[in-house]
């Protein structure tokens, strides 16, 4: 999972980078359009979607939260805030779920029943 990372952290940089450069100040939405936009580049790279029980169950779960900040208006704080506790909630979410993808997609499903996907938790 470590070019997965990087495909994230990646997309992340380029996204702080046009930020920076603009002469606007940076808001929530601003912060959920570069997540999502590494979050998608990442699945679109793995080949997993949601509901795979893979990373990117936490990680659509943190954009989620931060879109409906970002209507809510909240401040960026609030905002990363709610999208913490929502990744770890969708990362907890994985144990539930059926290995779609992943290196959880090697291991027998009676393994899994009761523990989150180690990359959801990882990214939580």
């Amino acid at each position: 999972s470590g070019v997965l990372h990087r495909i994230l952290l990646l997309s992340l940089a380029v996204s702080a980078k046009e930020m920076e450069s603009s002469p606007e100040a940076v808001t929530t939405a601003d912060i959920e359009k570069a997540l999502k936009r590494a979050v998608d580049a990442l699945s679109d790279s793995g080949g997993a979607s949601r509901g795979d029980r893979t990373m990117l169950d936490a990680l659509y779960a943190s954009v989620d939260a931060l879109s409906a900040a970002a209507k809510e208006g909240k401040d960026i704080p609030a905002a990363l805030a709610e999208a913490v506790s929502s990744a770890e909630i969708g990362a907890e979410a994985t144990k539930d779920m059926l290995a779609r993808a992943g290196r959880s997609n090697y291991v027998p499903e009676d393994v899994l029943k009761t523990t989150p996907d180690p990359g959801a938790m990882a990214v939580s």
